[in-house]
């Protein structure tokens, strides 16, 4: 089990309209993760795939990376985060696909869509990167609980910049401020402590 999540859902009756939003219940984690998937049969594509809103994916092999989808989260397989990704993409390019377009990026944002067609279908595998600086992303490991050998996991700490996009910089220098506070008061305590055991042992050395 990774996590617990919180699913969001809307669905309009009127006019059909979906939507569903996935957040990590535990906030953010205490380092950032990379998770790299390497497909090497249609069973990958069945993956469970967690990818926050706070994650980046890549296909090295397509020269591809993308934002997190619509800035939300999202629990779907490996096939559904293809589809989201080739689904973004069409919806970024819009302009880059008609007839008054570029001929050579048209041509080029074609190819991409179609090769991304392939891996959805399972005719080409490819290898998925995901760098999520919270650490809330997941991919589903098959041969849990032994180690997935298409599957790599990394913990890293993130970067300043990472912290200012999450805005947690401000919490961690309050949280350090704390901390230091803390252990001024206990070598004052400490100290106060020591002082104590001489001053005590005092009367008995002039006693004798």
């Amino acid at each position: 089990m990774f996590k617990q999540v919180i699913i969001m859902a809307v669905k309009c009756d009127r006019c059909g309209y979906k939507s569903n939003e996935v957040k990590a219940a535990g906030g953010i984690e205490s380092q950032g993760v990379r998770i790299t998937l390497e497909m090497s049969e249609e069973a990958d594509l069945s993956r469970d795939m967690l990818v926050s809103e706070t994650a980046t994916l890549a296909i090295p092999t397509y020269d591809l990376q993308v934002n997190s989808f619509a800035g939300s989260g999202s629990f779907t397989t490996t096939e559904g985060v293809l589809r989201n990704m080739k689904s973004q993409l069409e919806k970024v390019n819009a302009l880059s696909l008609g007839d008054s377009s570029d001929p050579a990026r048209a041509s080029k944002l074609k190819g991409l869509l179609a090769r991304l067609d392939k891996a959805i279908s399972g005719e080409e595998f490819v290898t998925i990167k995901v760098d999520d600086p919270a650490g809330n992303s997941y991919i589903q490991n098959l041969f849990a609980p032994d180690p997935d050998p298409c599957l790599t996991v990394e913990r890293y700490e993130r970067s300043r910049e990472q912290n200012d996009e999450l805005g947690i910089s401000d919490m961690m220098v309050s949280e350090d401020a704390a901390a230091a506070s803390s252990d001024a008061a206990s070598t004052c305590q400490a100290s106060a402590d020591t002082s104590g055991k001489v001053s005590t042992s005092s009367p008995v050395a002039a006693t004798s």
